[in-house]
C-alpha cells in the first residue's frame, strides 16, 4: 500500500511538473514591440493567481527524507532511456522526468537496469518501487500494479510499398 501511494504520489508530481515546464516563459529582457498589445491587468492577475496555486500545492509535497527510490529501466527505449552513445551515460525523458519529480520530494532515484520480459513482474513483488520504460497500460498488467496516468499516446501502424496492389 505504502508503494502503490509513493507511485500516486510521484506520478502526480510527474504530470505537475510537466503542466509547469510545458507553462514556458520569457526569459528575455526586451520589453514589448511598440506595435504590441501590453498585457492587460485581469491576464496578470489570473497569472499570480495561478502562480500561488501551484505554489499551494507544491507545500503540500511530503518530504521524503532523502528516502531511496529504485526504478526499473531498460536503457533501450529512445527516447525515453539509453545510454548515450556520446558520454556513455544514462539519458532521456524518464530520467529527466523522474530527476525533477525526486527533486520536489526530496528522494534518491536509484535506476536499475532490467530486462523488460520481468520488469512488471518484478515491480508487482516489490524488486522495485516504480518502473520507467514507456509501459502500455492494459487490464492484465492492471491486475497486478497500479499505473499512472499516462503521458504519451502513440499509435501503431502498418506500412506498404505505394506501388502494392494486392
Amino acid at each position: 500500500m505504502k508503494n502503490r501511494n509513493l507511485l500516486y504520489l510521484l506520478l502526480a508530481l510527474l504530470l505537475g511538473a510537466l503542466l509547469v515546464a510545458c507553462s514556458g516563459g520569457s526569459t528575455g529582457t526586451e520589453g514589448p514591440a511598440a506595435d504590441e498589445p501590453v498585457a492587460e491587468p485581469a491576464v496578470e492577475e489570473e497569472a499570480a493567481v495561478e502562480e500561488e496555486m501551484a505554489d499551494e500545492e507544491m507545500a503540500e509535497l511530503p518530504d521524503l527524507g532523502g528516502r531511496e527510490i529504485t526504478i526499473a529501466v531498460e536503457n533501450a527505449y529512445l527516447p525515453f532511456n539509453y545510454i548515450s552513445l556520446a558520454t556513455g551515460e544514462p539519458a532521456g525523458w524518464d530520467y529527466d522526468a523522474i530527476g525533477a519529480m525526486c527533486e520536489l520530494l526530496n528522494c534518491t532515484p536509484v535506476y536499475v537496469e532490467a530486462a523488460w520480459e520481468g520488469m512488471i513482474q518484478a515491480v508487482a513483488d516489490g524488486q522495485f518501487d516504480m518502473a520507467a520504460d514507456g509501459i502500455t497500460i492494459t487490464e492484465d498488467r492492471a491486475e497486478i500494479v497500479d499505473f499512472s496516468n499516462g503521458y504519451i499516446n502513440i499509435e501503431q501502424r502498418l506500412l506498404v510499398r505505394k506501388d502494392e496492389d494486392r
